[in-house]
């Protein structure tokens, strides 16, 4: 978190929104952006307390919360992280489809490439998951001396 305080500025050049219901993590997004785009950088739920949580679209509101975010701090653009035509039967057709409502303009850009030094400040999807699979395998190891 002190590489967040310090170098993003919370509120200033990046954010991380989440949406909760009771005390239950729902989704989060990490939002950030240059002079004139808001860039997500990272979305992710958790699909059991998801569903349990009834039919709630949180994506569109995460989404909407950091255009809003970007227009506060000067950005007219948003980068929605990649976007094809959904096609019927494919993996991202959902994603896609959300996409679509946004109604994106295809822009070609170099994009960035990132290595993850350490694997627990770079989680994405299930971070409960990874970090209990992480446990698991120290475990092992220690066991086994």
């Amino acid at each position: 978190m002190a590489a967040f305080r310090v170098v993003l500025r919370p509120a200033d050049i990046g954010v991380l929104m989440t949406a909760w219901k009771a005390d239950c993590f729902l989704a989060g997004v990490f939002v950030i952006r240059s002079r004139t785009t808001v860039h997500v950088s990272h979305f992710t739920t958790e699909p059991e307390p998801l569903a349990k949580a009834g039919n709630l679209r949180i994506a569109p509101a995460l989404w909407f919360e950091a255009m809003k975010w970007g227009q506060e701090k000067g950005c007219a653009a948003m980068d929605v992280e990649g976007y094809e035509l959904p096609a019927p039967g494919s993996k991202m057709r959902n994603i896609y489809k959300y996409k679509s409502e946004l109604s994106p303009d295809l822009v070609y850009r170099v994009s960035a490439r990132e290595k993850p030094v350490n694997k627990f400040t770079h989680l994405t999807g299930s971070g409960a998951d990874k970090m209990i699979g992480q446990a698991r395998r120290l475990s092992k190891r220690l066991w086994q001396r």
